[in-house]
C-alpha cells in the first residue's frame, strides 16, 4: 500500500493546494503556447515544488527525465546533458528535464546549461526546483520564469487536515488534539503535514507526530523524560546520546511540552508555560548548536517543571 504522500500526491494542476497564483499563472502561460526554454520553482522544502514540476511535464505531454542535481554536480556531466539537448526527442515533441536540489548544482555546471537555456523555440524544457534561487547564478535565473511556491496559511492547514482526516478516515486521530498540536508547530508545506498525519496514524501521540519530520527516536524519550521535570534520567539519556543535532534535540523538546501545555491546566499549564518561554529566552544568549548549551537548557527545563527541585 503506498504511503500518504504518494496516494495524496497531485496529479492535475486543480489539485495542487496552497499555490493558486502560481499554477494560474503556469496555466495561462502553457496555454499562450509561448513555451519557455525553463521554469525555476522556488519555496520551502514539501511545498510541491517538484509535483508541480511533473504536472507541468505532463500537461506538455513530454519526454520526463527526473535527476537530483546532487547527484551530478560536476560540469562534465552537465556538458553531456546540454549537448543531448541538440537532438529532438524520438518518441515526443518535447523532452522535459526536471532538476530537483538545483542549488547544489556547481557554478562551472550551470555555466554549461546556459546554452541550451539560450534555445526558447527549442524542443527541449527545463525545470529547476531549489530551496534557496540565490544559489544559481544570475545568468541561469534570467533565462528562468521564475515561481514562488509558499508554505499554507493557518486557514488552508485547518481545511487540508479535513480533508486528509476524510479521506483516510481517520477523523478522530487527525482532528481535535492533533489539529490543535499541528497549530503550535511550524508545520505548514502539504507534505510535512501528511507525513505528520502517517505518523500519527502509526500510533505516535500528537506532540510527537508533529515533531521534526527526521526525529530521532532518542530525541522523543529525552522529551517524554523532561517533560516529567525528571532531571537525573534525562542526564542519563544524554549521556548515551549517539546524535548531536542539538537543534533538532530542541526542536522535538519544544514540540513535546507545546503538547503538553494544550492538556495541562493550573500550576501545571503555569510550568510549562514558563519552560517553553524560559527556552526561548535561554536561546537568545546561548549558542542553539552546541549540545553543551541545549543540556544547560533541558536542566532548567527541568526544575522549572519541578518547582526548583
Amino acid at each position: 500500500m503506498p504511503t500518504l504522500s504518494v496516494s495524496l500526491r497531485p496529479t492535475r494542476f486543480e489539485e495542487m493546494i496552497g499555490c493558486e497564483s502560481a499554477v494560474a499563472a503556469i496555466q495561462s502561460q502553457l496555454a499562450s503556447g509561448r513555451i519557455p526554454a525553463a521554469f525555476l520553482l522556488h519555496g520551502p522544502p514539501g511545498c510541491g515544488k517538484t509535483t508541480l514540476a511533473r504536472i507541468i511535464a505532463a500537461e506538455l505531454k513530454a519526454e520526463i527525465h527526473e535527476m537530483n542535481s546532487a547527484d551530478f554536480t560536476g560540469v562534465d556531466t552537465a556538458r553531456e546533458l546540454a549537448a543531448v539537448c541538440e537532438y529532438s526527442s524520438l518518441t515526443h515533441e518535447r523532452r522535459v528535464f526536471i532538476l530537483d536540489e538545483a542549488q547544489k548544482l556547481t557554478d562551472p555546471a550551470q555555466q554549461a546549461l546556459l546554452k541550451p537555456l539560450e534555445d526558447t523555440a527549442g524542443s527541449t524544457v527545463f525545470i529547476f526546483c531549489t530551496t534557496e534561487p540565490t544559489k544559481l547564478i544570475k545568468a541561469l535565473r534570467d533565462r528562468c520564469l521564475a515561481y514562488e511556491l509558499c508554505p499554507l496559511p493557518d486557514d488552508l492547514v485547518h481545511s487540508f487536515l479535513k480533508w486528509v482526516a476524510s479521506y483516510t478516515g481517520q477523523r478522530e486521530l487527525l482532528l481535535g488534539d492533533f489539529l490543535r498540536a499541528v497549530d503550535l508547530s511550524d508545520l505548514r508545506a502539504p507534505r510535512e503535514i501528511i507525513m505528520a498525519c502517517e505518523r500519527r496514524i502509526a500510533g505516535l501521540s500528537p506532540e510527537e507526530a508533529v515533531a521534526c519530520p527526521d526525529a530521532n527516536p532518542q530525541y522523543i524519550n529525552i522529551a517524554r523524560v523532561v517533560g516529567a521535570g525528571d532531571w537525573p534520567r534525562t542526564r542519563e539519556l544524554l549521556r548515551k546520546l549517539k546524535a548531536n543535532d542539538a537543534r533538532g534535540l530542541r526542536a522535538v523538546v519544544a514540540a513535546y511540552l507545546k503538547g503538553m501545555l494544550l492538556n495541562s491546566d493550573g500550576a501545571k499549564a503555569q510550568a510549562v508555560s514558563d519552560a517553553l518561554l524560559g527556552m526561548v529566552q535561554y536561546s537568545s544568549f546561548e549558542d542553539g548548536v552546541a549540545l553543551s548549551a541545549t543540556v544547560a537548557v533541558l536542566y532548567r527545563i527541568c526544575k522549572k517543571l519541578t518547582g526548583g527541585k
